[in-house]
């Protein structure tokens, strides 16, 4: 089981929480895609491509939380949504990812559905659902990383949904805030629900500061 670390929120983390606010920085937050490149590739598997648009925002993805709870149709729409907002125009490793779901496309629906339906009450559990053993992904080339974009965004921008984005740029920041050992990839469940405390705990400590602070502002935060 991993640790929580006992860490304060460091400095610049309250600098840049300075100013920010939920409808622009989280939901307003979004990006450029390359969506041909991606609704190619479904077509080419046999999926629905319903991609959102040429950009995507995080609100637009909330609105599919829903769905992917509902079925495995939407659960899948939503993370092939999730993998085109995460990698951007350059649309990096997602045509490996579409063949990997497309080799067992009914085992992917289950474990995504399941996964949306755990995460609004256990984050942990969601998160261990989308793994092999320890840190092995459940659908090969799917990063930790993707599935826990895909688990927040399961949340429909809840304040109080349990699970928040994890990746690389979010690690490096835990470690110069002081997480030394804290891994930049491919974490357990264990890891995963530290971080999850870890933030939740800071954004109690902020509160006081930072009036209607929600965990996923705090995320975005350690990215910046």
């Amino acid at each position: 089981m991993a640790n929580t670390p006992n860490l304060t929120p460091p400095p610049w983390l309250r600098d840049r929480l300075d100013g920010a606010s939920v409808t622009p920085d989280i939901f307003h937050q979004g990006g450029w895609v390359n969506r041909r490149a991606m609704e190619d590739e479904l077509r080419e598997h046999e999926f629905e491509p319903r991609l959102i648009g040429d950009w995507i925002s995080r609100a637009q993805l909330f609105e599919y939380a829903d769905w992917a709870r509902e079925s495995q149709e939407g659960a899948l729409q939503l993370l092939f949504n999730t993998m085109a907002w995460a990698e951007g125009k350059a649309n990096r490793n997602n045509r490996r990812r579409v063949r990997a779901i497309a080799r067992d496309r009914e085992r992917a629906g289950e474990l995504l559905q399941t996964a949306a339906q755990l995460s609004g009450t256990d984050a942990e559990s969601a998160y261990n659902r989308l793994l092999t053993g320890v840190r092995t992904p459940a659908i090969s080339t799917i990063s930790p990383t993707v599935f826990t974009k895909f688990l927040y965004f399961c949340g429909a921008g809840r304040p109080n949904h349990p699970a928040l984005m994890l990746d690389r740029a979010v690690a490096e920041a835990l470690r110069e805030a002081g997480w030394r050992d804290f891994r930049t990839q491919n974490w357990s469940g264990a890891e995963y629900v530290a971080y999850l405390n870890l933030v939740t705990r800071w954004r109690d400590e902020l509160s006081g500061d930072f009036p209607r602070l929600r965990t996923d502002l705090v995320e975005w935060a350690l990215r910046r």
